[in-house]
């Protein structure tokens, strides 16, 4: 009888284990998050671009140097105003794109991937809007 009750209490151990050993597995890989860009390198939706949901958080991460006070070489980027008039000059785009005769940005980082250069210059295809 007592090896009965051992056994009972040893495979309620095991299912034990056993659900928990799944429940760890289930959660942890439904928490994987990844770049979509670095995923589907192809996948580059640059349509509907705005500046307050693209462009401004861009410039606010990748252009800290001309944001936020920073008036670095003479471009502060804070205000659509100025983004805006850098944009016109060309002098943006090139600066991202890395093109000779300008000062690349962000120095000392390697070029934005295609997908966001796709996606600055829809926006500006689009008329550069304060949108």
């Amino acid at each position: 009888m007592e090896a009965l009750r051992r056994l009972g209490v040893f495979v309620q151990s095991i299912r034990y284990r056993l659900v928990l050993s799944i429940m760890i597995f289930v959660f942890s890989a439904g928490c994987y998050y990844d770049n979509e860009v670095a995923l589907y390198p192809g996948d580059c939706i640059a349509n509907n671009i705005t500046y307050h949901g693209y462009v401004k958080p861009f410039i606010d991460i990748n252009c800290t140097c001309h944001v936020k006070g920073s008036i670095n070489g003479n471009l502060n980027l804070e205000e659509y105003g100025a983004t805006r008039a850098a944009v016109l000059s060309g002098k943006l785009m090139q600066s991202i794109k890395h093109e000779s005769g300008t000062s690349p940005m962000p120095p000392a980082v390697p070029k934005r991937n295609s997908c966001d250069i796709s996606k600055l210059e829809a926006w500006i295809n689009a008329g550069a809007l304060n949108n």
